[in-house]
């Protein structure tokens, strides 16, 4: 659940239980957004593949919105992480960082994020983009003592 400054709950994201995808092609993750609480109006979905991290943004009749696509390699250190945003079409029109949050984050949970797109883009389409970030996260980086991934 996502509350804003008054504490009032704006948005839902919905991710039913299966396997803790990774690396394994055979279950694919998904997450509903839901704006107001309670009405679908996406799915974020992993898209099974051999090459780097790619999740799709349908709308509830299964069209694609956008596609976030990551990079090859994760095993950077003090280095930011760039996922593309782009349209259904292809065409860019943001971008999703996952910052290098220093020391902090090699011995804890910290991760910090960052995430730039056309200022014409509607709310409802920021909350789009916001919600798969956290699939994003989840798939990526949320690991039990994640600390190795900068040996």
């Amino acid at each position: 659940n996502i509350y804003n400054w008054e504490e009032l709950l704006i948005m839902q994201l919905v991710r039913k239980l299966s396997c803790r995808g990774g690396f394994c092609p055979c279950c694919p993750q998904e997450m509903d957004i839901c704006y107001p609480p309670g009405f679908l109006i996406a799915t974020v979905k992993e898209v099974s593949s051999c090459g780097p991290p790619l999740y799709h943004i349908l709308d509830i009749d299964g069209e694609l919105l956008y596609k976030i696509d990551g990079e090859c390699c994760y095993a950077k250190c003090q280095e930011d992480i760039h996922f593309k945003i782009s349209s259904s079409q292809g065409d860019p029109c943001g971008i999703l960082v996952k910052d290098w949050g220093g020391w902090a984050e090699v011995f804890s949970q910290y991760n910090q994020y960052s995430m730039t797109m056309d200022l014409e883009e509607d709310v409802v389409n920021k909350l789009l983009l916001l919600g798969a970030s956290f699939l994003v996260d989840y798939l990526n980086f949320e690991y039990k003592n994640n600390w190795f991934w900068c040996l």
